[in-house]
């Protein structure tokens, strides 16, 4: 049986979208190994454990604590499968648990299944509807581009990290 980790943007996100992503990296992975049994990994829907919860509510980044939980569940798994797309920096987010868990994976040799989705259309729907509001915006009203302290713009942030 090999077990892969389902790396996947949660930031954002509502339950509904988050699950669908999952139902679809599912299929895509179950083709890549059609005569295989599975076990899928992902941190999404972890009961916790009410020192957690308390924790929540005090620590300063409380994301971290599900990173840490990710990243120990990727222990005993074979594969991680990591979505590879841009709808990030089209929507100047930055998913930085998934760039961390692609780290971890690499540094203690756990092999990457890479679910090309360049536009995010496939697997993050709900970024790529997003992504293609932002884009009519700006393309309509090229001023409601703002800058950040370095004077950079998000479009130039795109073009950038491509």
């Amino acid at each position: 049986m090999k077990k892969i980790f389902l790396s996947l943007p949660m930031k954002g996100r509502d339950d509904c979208a988050i699950n669908k992503t999952i139902e679809s990296m599912k299929r895509i992975v179950t083709a890549y190994f059609p005569n295989e049994e599975i076990k899928f990994v992902h941190n999404f829907g972890d009961v916790l454990t009410a020192t957690e919860i308390v924790s929540l509510d005090t620590v300063k980044r409380p994301s971290l604590l599900y990173l840490g939980k990710a990243i120990g569940k990727m222990a005993d798994c074979d594969y991680i499968a990591i979505i590879n797309t841009n709808i990030d920096y089209i929507l100047g987010m930055e998913f930085h648990g998934c760039r961390i868990e692609e780290m971890v994976a690499e540094q203690y040799g756990i092999e990457p299944i890479i679910l090309k989705d360049p536009i995010g259309k496939l697997l993050l729907t709900d970024l790529y509807e997003m992504a293609k509001e932002k884009k009519r915006i700006i393309d309509k009203n090229p001023e409601a581009l703002v800058q950040n302290d370095k004077g950079d713009t998000g479009r130039y942030r795109c073009k950038s990290k491509n």
